[in-house]
């Protein structure tokens, strides 16, 4: 979702191939292998909730918004304006939702001066700031390009216009005819 940032698992084109499980480098999408039907499972920021105008659980029930919700630009100016805060003053910190005009006043904590998800892995839908570095909390440092988006250019340039595949074709069908003998046909 374009607006929020938020990655959703769509049932209706999902065919099972569990690249995204792959592709994730939190090790987040989740497989119901003992399903008969399985789907992948995932925080999806509690759409069911947000499809009834309210916003993810764990953001509404954080009494001092260290988690909170909104669009992707306003998390991130918001990220920005924690960072450049002086660690030991107090300040004021949005609750529940960075737009919602509830705050409270708290005293600024020092923070590792990143914003982690902004660009790593290409962007993911969880803004994080730490007074740690983030390694030390088991988060992966990532390539600001995502691996799904080279294999997204590789597969792009490869069936583009199908020419590769039939060119793999063509060469399969003259080995299996050049490895054919005349006793070999029918």
């Amino acid at each position: 979702d374009r607006h929020t940032g938020v990655v959703r698992y769509d049932k209706s084109v999902c065919i099972g191939c569990r690249y995204c499980q792959v592709a994730c480098p939190f090790n987040i999408p989740k497989f119901q292998w003992d399903q008969p039907f399985p789907e992948i499972k995932k925080c999806q920021l509690c759409d069911h909730r947000m499809a009834r105008g309210s916003y993810p659980a764990c953001c509404e029930f954080c009494p001092n918004g260290a988690s909170i919700f909104g669009n992707v630009q306003d998390l991130l100016k918001e990220a920005k304006r924690r960072l450049s805060l002086k660690a030991g003053n107090e300040a004021v910190y949005p609750v529940h939702r960075v737009d919602s005009g509830d705050h409270r006043e708290l005293t600024v904590s020092p923070y590792v001066p990143y914003i982690y998800g902004a660009t790593d892995g290409g962007g993911t839908q969880v803004l994080m700031l730490s007074g740690v570095p983030f390694h030390l909390l088991g988060l992966p440092t990532l390539p600001e390009e995502s691996g799904a988006s080279h294999s997204e250019t590789l597969m792009h340039t490869l069936y583009k216009g199908m020419i590769a595949p039939y060119v793999v074709l063509g060469g399969l069908f003259y080995i299996i005819y050049k490895n054919t003998t005349k006793q070999d046909l029918p």
